[in-house]
């Protein structure tokens, strides 16, 4: 179940049922930074990788900022948080930038590693998908490293083509076009109906 609706403001909160628990899908807050930085802190060295594209241990206080809500404003960030034994803990966070003249959102994310393969990424992207929509975009984009085997395997179940990357052979360019799925709701991208052809 859902209680993002397709107009909802920006900050709605989704609540999408995974097999256990629930997972929370917010918009970060500037209070966030620092929870922000100990989650990516967390992370293995591996999914930092894979995240950032590079060898990254943590953020910046400019990209702490900029993921939090206080940068140029077409940037936004979310959480993706579980209560485990009575504490919130975040389980993973993503990003978009919208670029409302291309009608495209460049998308990245991560999962804490205890939590990868249980439906976080895709509560994340079915989030994404409908605050972009809300935005104006029309394509949902990002890039990833060609050996980021998680995430093509994710990229693939959520509906992405991968395609060659035009610069940079080490990575793929992921693409998903969004504007024909205008209006439903995160829970119901994530129960199948909006899984497309993707190339892998």
């Amino acid at each position: 179940m859902s209680i993002l609706l397709p107009n909802a403001p920006a900050g709605a909160i989704d609540v999408l049922r995974l097999p256990s628990p629930s997972i929370t899908v917010r918009a970060m807050r500037p209070a966030d930074a620092d929870r922000l930085q100990d989650h990516v802190r967390g992370l293995s060295r591996a999914s930092r990788q894979n995240r950032f594209l590079g060898g990254v241990n943590e953020l910046p206080a400019s990209e702490l900022e900029r993921m939090t809500g206080r940068g140029d404003g077409h940037v936004f960030g979310l959480f993706a948080e579980a209560v485990v034994r009575g504490e919130t803990q975040v389980v993973g966070e993503a990003v978009y930038a919208v670029q409302a003249d291309r009608g495209l959102a460049e998308f990245a994310l991560s999962v804490a590693d205890a939590w990868q393969g249980r439906g976080v990424g895709q509560a994340l992207i079915a989030s994404l998908e409908c605050r972009a929509l809300r935005a104006g975009s029309l394509m949902l984009t990002g890039e990833t490293l060609r050996t980021n085997e998680a995430m093509l395997a994710l990229a693939a179940k959520s509906g992405f083509v991968v395609r060659r990357h035009p610069e940079e052979a080490r990575l793929v360019r992921l693409e998903k076009v969004i504007g024909a799925f205008q209006g439903l709701t995160p829970a119901a991208r994530l129960n199948g109906m909006h899984w497309g052809r993707a190339a892998a």
